[in-house]
């Protein structure tokens, strides 16, 4: 009994899988198939050049990442355009506000130039180094909790099946008008949208905010990203890894606190295109103002597309398939040996190495195939160390741009990811230095000594995971975090107010250097703004904000205000209410430290401030005067500890205790000598 044989054309291998398709097969259904992601569908698309498949071709599916990082083989390497939207609107579009028609637009233009939005984790999986991703790509995120994000972008987003990152401040989630909810929110994680940290009330979190000591600025900043994780992981089971900082503003010590808190990143407002290589807490985002022109937008989106030469390697390949026959891939294989046999020698070694591992996928006992790949990625893994030995002798002398010119080359040939940080750990701006721990060493005293200012002990402290009465072991690695002279600089603490005083800003230079990959390219369309323009959306949020009853909001987002205006009256006017309603709220809770930070914010013929004061002061004194007095107690009788222990209580209870803090510090010095310290 007679009958065809059935000729498998599926082959496979480590590296590659070679298939005919189904019928109704989709490039999306065989990357579920083989890659475990259908929106990995555009490899197939991009590496055999196809849109549709066919029954009657083959395809050649890599199923590891060959552009690691988004490096091609012929030289270049990929940029990625990072944009932030902050409002969205239905009705009018100006310098803050998106108007929905023309953000459906420009997600038109995506879907029309076939540059492929991105999920959160695929942009990081490419910054890490770790896959590559479309040829032309963008990350959309959205700084915006307003009931828009959901009922415009949200829905436009829909509309197109484009992912996006939102990032939520977790004070401004609430369920009424014109705000977005948790269960809206939770609609959005749901439908694959990533959900992630913009801090709790909005604060900056680069500057200490006015009459705000070192040790109350570290320990508000560590409460901005805390508080707000726990709220994610009660609301959305679980905590986020990823920070847009409020205003775009960051400083070293931010970064370590974030490090400490687990994050893997954060996001800046500087207007860059990002390459794999970029700081992963300093990554830029390009502004998408309301009133942006479609050319302006176009011009963004030009940047970083091609930049980096992928080439093809199956281009031609379908003419030399036989269907049916005994060996259909005879010819192909025949085809694709001659290519990489042309490749190697002319030296392009990446690409030879490719093409014979197809052949082997094809037919494993191709003559030769073998050897000539092991003779390829002999030649690749020389030429990698001879580039990786460029990068280091460049980096060691001082010259970042041709060291990162070099290991950009090595990656090329080597795709190794320990060589990847090697290179982002390279171009990312140190955030602190490694300190090895002498005899005498305590937090407080290297605080005093490094920064000049004693309550840097609290950030040490944090960092090092350590408490600031631990006791040091001599030769312990610490690490110190680099403070600006403008953060660390002291506060004397005194019972006068310190009504109105300036935000401290961090020094220029540190905070453009934390900001600033110089090797990275500015995208040119920088849209022109005015102080006015910030000020005035800032203004409504502010206004709108104070109506919601969101008071430490309403004070980060007025001294983001002054610093641009700093005689702005109706900023001035909104943060003395916001600042008089929060000393209220606390001293109705009973947090009476709270309540005279509030106050010392204001003048003192400010409504009933004067009066106000006085009551807390009597209720701190009430408080703290027993626990200082133990500490006398225990200062006579030569308990040191005790006497520590009793005044550090002390100002727990009262900050601006007369006395407790200079005897704290002679309690100090006296028991480091006892000791033999």
């Amino acid at each position: 009994m007679g009958g065809s044989r059935v000729v498998s054309t599926t082959r496979s291998s480590r590296s590659y899988a070679v298939v005919t398709p189904r019928a109704g097969d989709t490039p999306q259904a065989l990357a579920l198939r083989y890659l475990d992601d259908a929106r990995k569908g555009w490899i197939i698309e991009e590496f055999n050049g196809v849109e549709t498949l066919s029954p009657d071709s083959f395809v050649t599916i890599p199923l590891m990442p060959l552009y690691r990082g988004g490096l091609g083989e012929g030289g270049g390497f990929q940029t990625v355009p990072v944009l932030v939207y902050s409002a969205f609107s239905e009705q009018t579009s100006d310098v803050f506000s998106m108007k929905r028609d023309r953000f459906r637009a420009q997600l038109q233009y995506l879907k029309d130039n076939g540059i492929t939005p991105l999920t959160l984790e695929e942009f990081v999986r490419f910054i890490e180094f770790d896959d590559h991703i479309p040829e032309r790509s963008v990350l959309i995120t959205i700084d915006d909790v307003g009931q828009n994000t959901f009922e415009i972008a949200f829905d436009e987003l829909q509309r197109f099946g484009f992912p996006a990152t939102v990032f939520v401040c977790t004070d401004l989630v609430a369920d009424r008008a014109g705000a977005l909810s948790w269960e809206r929110i939770r609609t959005m994680r749901d439908a694959g949208m990533a959900i992630e940290h913009r801090t709790k009330t909005l604060r900056n979190l680069a500057r200490r905010m006015g009459g705000e000591t070192l040790e109350d600025y570290i320990i508000n900043v560590d409460r901005e990203l805390t508080v707000a994780s726990l709220t994610f992981q009660a609301e959305l089971g679980q905590r986020p890894s990823w920070l847009a900082y409020p205003f775009g503003t960051m400083n070293e010590a931010v970064v370590e606190l974030l490090r400490k808190n687990g994050f893997r990143g954060a996001f800046t407002m500087e207007e860059r295109v990002s390459p794999f290589f970029v700081d992963n807490y300093a990554i830029p985002r390009i502004r998408m103002p309301g009133d942006i022109s479609m050319d302006a937008y176009a011009e963004v989106m030009r940047f970083g597309v091609d930049a980096a030469e992928r080439g093809t390697m199956v281009d031609g390949l379908q003419a030399a398939f036989a269907a049916g026959d005994d060996d259909p891939y005879a010819a192909v294989v025949t085809e694709v040996m001659a290519r990489a046999d042309a490749a190697s020698a002319e030296g392009q070694w990446i690409r030879a190495l490719e093409l014979y591992r197809i052949a082997g996928t094809l037919n494993r006992r191709a003559p030769g195939v073998r050897r000539k790949a092991q003779e390829a990625k002999k030649n690749m893994d020389a030429r990698a160390a001879e580039l990786l030995a460029k990068a280091r002798s460049a980096r060691d002398g001082g010259d970042r741009a041709a060291a990162r010119d070099a290991y950009v080359e090595a990656l090329r040939y080597d795709p190794s990811p320990e060589v990847a940080a090697e290179l982002k750990a390279m171009l990312s701006p140190p955030t602190h230095r490694e300190l090895t721990l002498t005899q005498s060493d305590t937090l407080r005293r290297i605080a005093e000594r490094e920064y000049g200012n004693p309550g840097g002990e609290i950030l040490l402290a944090k960092v090092n995971n350590k408490s600031v009465v631990d006791i040091l072991e001599p030769g312990e690695m610490v690490k110190l975090p680099i403070l600006s002279e403008a953060l660390a600089q002291r506060i004397e603490i005194s019972l006068a107010p310190v009504a109105q005083a300036a935000p401290v800003a961090p020094a220029e230079p540190a905070q453009e250097e934390m900001m600033t990959e110089p090797e990275a390219e500015a995208v040119e369309v920088a849209i022109q703004e005015t102080p006015a323009d910030r000020i005035t959306p800032l203004l409504s949020m502010a206004r709108l904000q104070f109506g919601n009853g969101l008071y430490e909001t309403v004070v980060s987002i007025t001294n983001e205000i002054l610093q641009l205006d700093p005689d702005n009256e109706q900023a001035l006017e909104i943060q003395r209410e916001s600042y008089y309603s929060l000393a209220e709220g606390f001293i109705s809770d009973g947090s009476n430290v709270r309540a005279m930070h509030m106050l010392r914010n204001l003048p003192r013929d400010y409504r009933a401030t004067k009066e106000l004061t006085g009551k807390v002061q009597q209720a701190l004194d009430k408080t703290s005067e027993p626990l200082y007095l133990q500490g006398v107690n225990y200062y006579i009788n030569e308990e040191l500890e005790r006497a520590v222990d009793s005044w550090e209580l002390t100002l727990q209870a009262n900050p601006w205790h007369k006395k407790a803090r200079s005897d704290l510090e002679k309690a100090r010095k006296l028991l480091e000598a006892v000791r033999g310290l």
